[in-house]
């Protein structure tokens, strides 16, 4: 069954999302190398990402929910729970959608739907900066 993946323990949700944190920094900072407009702190579970008169960028930790949660000038805040396959393959999607009619009769949560690449963490922020600086993001991702 695919699906949103509740983890084991919040050892385990540390894990995962500190990892991914760090993974967007290094490629952030391997990326804008000789920039000096671009600095990156990670902290606490907050990443901060400024690219220069751009804006700043925060990706953080939610613990209680096991969320990362996202703030871009461009975008806007989002939500992102971590998406799992069969094989245990995950990614942070952002899997809310403006309901409507698609919730069941009981009011209960709209049944979350297989994220595409354009709901990923990593696509957006690699959109934005392809959309500000022409360039690339690459993780081992």
């Amino acid at each position: 069954m695919n699906g949103i993946r509740c983890f084991h323990s919040e050892a385990e949700f540390h894990q995962v999302a500190d990892h991914f944190l760090e993974d967007i920094e290094n490629a952030i900072e391997e990326l804008f190398l000789e920039e000096d407009e671009v600095e990156t702190s990670l902290s606490s579970g907050v990443l901060t990402i400024t690219l220069g008169n751009h804006g700043t960028w925060v990706i953080n930790k939610q613990t209680p929910n096991q969320q990362i949660w996202w703030s871009s000038p461009l975008s806007g805040p989002k939500r992102f729970e971590f998406w799992t396959n069969n094989n245990h393959y995950g990614v942070w999607a952002y899997t809310r959608r403006d309901g409507g009619s698609e919730g069941n009769a009981d009011g209960d949560e709209q049944q979350q739907q297989e994220p595409k690449d354009p709901d990923l963490l990593l696509h957006i922020l690699a959109k934005e900066i392809r959309q500000l600086y022409g360039r690339e993001l690459y993780t081992d991702k």
